[in-house]
């Protein structure tokens, strides 16, 4: 029997959905990060969205504040603070913006490296010049990211 197109087209969820490339994934950064960092970046990725051609948007303009981490399993903002961290040094992020603790609607940005800078980020006033390329920063020899937290 014949599957209709109807039957076809509510098989799959609606809304978007997160693509990352399998190099990114199974990178030797990648093989390194802990948990959270992983998580960290599945949480910064999620929020990535592309033009009609397939071009990000909005890569550069990725926010991990405490209250939107909460809703994604973040247990403590020092599990956070850890996470950004061991992507920062491994280069699975990079940040565009700091952000400001005593201005809430000035938070801290960021961009993952296995895209280029979104051509909606110019709304935004960043710390890095429109021209910079965060792409392909992961790869390479990474040194062993040492958490200063003590256990």
């Amino acid at each position: 029997m014949a599957i209709t197109r109807s039957k076809a087209k509510s098989r799959r969820d609606k809304g978007s959905f997160t693509s990352i490339p399998h190099s990114y994934m199974t990178s030797e950064a990648m093989c390194q990060a802990s948990g959270k960092a992983y998580r960290l970046v599945i949480f910064l990725s999620s929020q990535l969205r592309f033009d009609k051609q397939g071009i990000p948007k909005n890569n550069g303009n990725l926010c991990a504040t405490w209250s939107m981490a909460k809703k994604q399993g973040f247990r403590s903002q020092e599990t956070l603070s850890e996470a950004i961290k061991e992507c920062l040094h491994l280069e699975l992020i990079v940040r565009t913006r700091q952000g400001a603790r005593l201005n809430k609607s000035y938070p801290s940005l960021y961009a993952v490296t296995f895209l280029s800078l979104g051509t909606k980020v110019a709304d935004k006033q960043l710390d890095v010049s429109l021209t910079f390329n965060p792409r392909g920063k992961w790869m390479g020899v990474k040194s062993k990211y040492l958490s200063k937290r003590k256990k």
